[in-house]
């Protein structure tokens, strides 16, 4: 089977993060669109869509993306942390 991020450690995920970013030319284009945000208490809640535009060394340039939650946890000093972090592809 596939293993996926989730499963790997930080260095396995840091490790496939700077193979992909060794693998295009260019700049890689991030749009977040935010389509829902709520709070609980000290969490916070938001879901929208994301996508990716890049070109790989000798292709032509591709589009992925899909739809993300992000949970945002307050800190005793007001600021916001990310406590947890999904992304869902299209494909």
């Amino acid at each position: 089977p596939t293993r996926r991020s989730s499963d790997l450690g930080r260095e396995a995920i840091a490790k496939k993060v700077n193979e992909f970013m060794q693998s295009v030319v260019g700049a890689i284009r991030v749009t977040i669109d935010t389509e829902d945000l709520w709070v609980v208490d000290d969490l916070a809640y938001e879901a929208g869509k994301y996508t990716y535009t890049y070109r790989p060394v000798g292709k032509e340039e591709r589009h992925i993306g899909g739809h993300y939650v992000t949970v945002w946890e307050r800190q005793s000093d007001g600021g916001w942390i990310i406590a947890a972090d999904m992304g869902v592809p299209n494909d």
